[in-house]
């Protein structure tokens, strides 16, 4: 049915049940109530359309929902507005503190209604069927479409990341809304559908602190200048006092003489450049003036565009979970629902078919000594000339040539035609040994995800001095391994049985963990944590933008807004 035949379907449907075709409304229909025949209602469908401005975001879900109640009225009855209806306007006006707009679900449109069928209004209009069906259809709508973007985020690209990959069930947001109605709590179970971790609820709650730093004008911006550090004396400095004091990186209190570059100053600089994934050299350098510039605004629109991202994982993310966020380069791990401890990450690279992707799964295995099975583009764009250009590349790089990764031996290099083959036509895999040099290290964490994505050792731990860390080809290469292995199997004597068993045998040995892990690889330039400070990271994969944009588009009934795309 097409979206226009959708409203006058309701319209007609719900102008039948305001009409009287199943008796006088009652606050709860009676169960013996005839249901409507929708068959039955179409041949007089051109006496009641539904004008343009009442078209529904959810049109699909609004029929399934009355559908569901054969078609009896939900928000009103013969007195007018139930009090649930009262209750969830109510709710609507302040989904601002969740980071959504009230107007963008049918508010003013629905308040308008709302008043024509209060007593106060004339006997005539309030009982006036088509205010009734209207007001009905909308409420549903309003209901069903702020739902959808409480649990999966406004942009249209509601579960980000690799097919199949998702541990998230969808929320049935008809039946929940039944349940609400029947419970008679409308609007705490919309809220309910926003996620419940302690992520997005810190985010969450910083978000009208920064409405309140817009709203005062922002704070002091720090230009670009000559680096200062402790010491010095400049007209500068007091500048940077109030920067700091802002947010909260300095007090309030005076400094004996207000120009000097003193230890206080020194310890605040370097809280905001922990905040800010900074180094923590207490020196107000290039980067640090350049993260001291940012407007209150632009940090605001950056919490506003991280809860959309918080959105899209899932409401609960378990008491243990493994946390990696790729602009921090850093992985999380959660122990009862408490950070246990940080590492450091290596993530993809810059370039788009590098870029590690944003995807929920399960750790579910671990492999020590692990062979690398090279992935075609890496064996064709990058090795394939190597190959060609010097006979010895394989064997120094212990690399072996099969027809398949299960392949028990490999194929005699030199009886291959290397200068026939091409990126398009390479009909063979790169393995590549265990051992030193492996580009895995020692230890590989299996994930349950479509890609080959995984988190692994690696050969080269100098990387993990640098403070941007783009160096992979997607796989996610984690500094002490060990801690993570006694994370995932505990802290016991048989854990350090396991690792010295594993890594002596010098040979692929694959341990599956005792209960599966959920790990989630997300995209996060802003975060909160439970002590109220805000974390900035820089947007190296240049994603913000496009998302900040399509937040930002003109709402209307049926929103052409494109998804966005995943985000790897």
């Amino acid at each position: 049915m097409g979206r226009s035949r959708t409203r006058i379907f309701l319209g007609v449907v719900l102008f039948v049940v305001f009409t009287g075709a199943t008796g006088p409304l009652q606050a709860q229909a009676p169960s013996d109530s005839p249901p409507l025949s929708p068959n039955a209602l179409s041949t007089i469908a051109p006496t009641f359309p539904a004008p343009e401005e009442e078209a529904l975001y959810e049109s699909a879900l609004v029929r399934q929902f009355y559908e569901r109640r054969a078609w009896r009225p939900a928000w009103t009855d013969a007195a007018g507005v139930r009090p649930a209806a009262l209750d969830f306007l109510d709710t609507l006006r302040r989904v601002e503190t969740e980071g959504l707009f009230p107007a963008d679900y049918h508010l003013h449109r629905l308040e308008a209604l709302s008043a024509r069928l209060s007593p106060s209004a004339s006997a005539l209009t309030g009982n006036d069927p088509e205010i009734r069906s209207r007001f009905e259809w909308l409420m549903t709508d309003a209901f069903l479409h702020c739902g959808r973007h409480l649990s999966n985020g406004r942009t249209g690209y509601a579960r980000v990341g690799t097919p199949g990959a998702n541990l998230c069930m969808d929320t049935d947001l008809a039946g929940a809304l039944e349940k609400a109605l029947a419970e008679g709590r409308v609007g705490a179970a919309l809220l309910d559908f926003s996620p419940r971790h302690g992520y997005f609820l810190h985010l969450r709650a910083a978000l009208s602190r920064y409405r309140g730093f817009v709203a005062r004008g922002g704070w002091p911006v720090v230009p670009p200048g000559p680096t200062l550090s402790r010491g010095a004396r400049d007209p500068e400095v007091p500048l940077i006092r109030r920067r700091l004091a802002a947010e909260g990186d300095l007090g309030e209190e005076s400094a004996a003489t207000p120009e000097d570059f003193d230890a206080r100053l020194e310890e605040g600089v370097r809280k905001f450049q922990q905040r800010h994934g900074l180094r923590e050299s207490g020196i107000v350098d290039a980067d640090t003036r350049q993260a001291m510039g940012v407007p209150a605004a632009d940090r605001l629109a950056q919490i506003e565009l991280n809860l959309e991202r918080w959105r899209w994982l899932c409401r609960q993310l378990g008491d243990d979970h493994l946390l990696v966020n790729i602009p921090d380069f850093t992985l999380r791990a959660v122990r009862d629902g408490v950070p246990a401890f940080e590492l450091r990450i290596v993530v993809g690279q810059t370039r788009p078919e590098w870029q590690t992707p944003v995807f929920n799964s399960r750790l579910s295995q671990i492999v020590f000594h692990p062979f690398w099975v090279v992935p075609r583009s890496i064996a064709t764009r990058e090795m394939l000339p190597k190959i060609k250009a010097d006979p010895d590349y394989l064997k120094r790089q212990r690399l072996q040539v099969v027809r398949s990764p299960k392949d028990e031996t490999g194929l005699d290099p030199l009886e291959i035609a290397w200068k026939s083959l091409s990126e398009q036509h390479f009909p063979y895999t790169l393995r590549q040994d265990p051992g030193a040099g492996n580009a895995l290290g020692r230890i590989k964490f299996v994930l349950t995800n479509t890609p080959d994505i995984y988190l692994h050792d690696t050969p080269s731990p100098r990387y993990f001095r640098r403070q941007v860390r783009t160096f992979s080809h997607g796989c996610v290469r984690v500094e002490k391994p060990l801690t993570l292995v006694r994370y995932l199997f505990g802290k016991t004597p048989a854990t350090e049985k396991l690792i010295r068993g594993g890594l002596m045998k010098k040979r692929p040995t694959a341990i599956n963990l005792p209960r599966p892990v959920p790990v989630y690889l997300v995209y996060v330039t802003s975060w909160a944590e439970a002590d109220g400070n805000v974390h900035f990271r820089s947007d190296v994969y240049g994603r913000d933008p496009l998302l900040s944009a399509l937040l930002r588009e003109p709402r209307h009934p049926f929103p052409s807004i494109a998804a966005v795309p995943p985000e790897g």
